[in-house]
């Protein structure tokens, strides 16, 4: 079995081989997209920066039952806020109140969906279902 900080070590060292191998494949490749080697790169950054954070924070305990009921009614409450959103647009749409596009959809969805979130875990704290 691995110590526990042995895995986010392991961790550190593949998102050092992923960084690696996108520099390494544009020089010596030369012919390699932008697009292959920007995502290389960036999925090792992200790859090294949660495998610091958790080295540095250590074992910590995983959640209980209770933390996964509150999780479970914050994001309930934000998917239903969501739906109401995308029905409203739908609505609006369909009268030809506003001219939506693709793009404006999804950018509104986006922004809805991460207001509502803090907004939904304050509601379930407030109510006091949360510690």
């Amino acid at each position: 079995m691995m110590k526990p900080k042995a895995k986010y070590v392991f961790l550190m060292v593949a998102a050092g081989v992923v960084i690696l191998a996108s520099i390494i494949g544009q020089f010596l490749l030369g012919g390699l997209d932008v697009r292959v080697m920007s995502v290389l790169m960036a999925v090792g950054c992200a790859m090294l920066a949660v495998s610091v954070v958790r080295y540095w924070r250590g074992e910590t305990v995983e959640k209980d039952e209770m933390t996964k009921v509150v999780q479970n009614r914050m994001f309930a409450y934000s998917w239903w806020a969501t739906y109401i959103v995308i029905a409203a647009m739908a609505l609006g749409n369909e009268f030809r109140i506003v001219s939506l596009d693709a793009s404006a959809i999804l950018a509104t969805l986006f922004f809805v969906m991460i207001i509502t979130l803090p907004l939904a875990k304050w509601i379930v704290m407030r109510r006091g279902l949360a510690e």
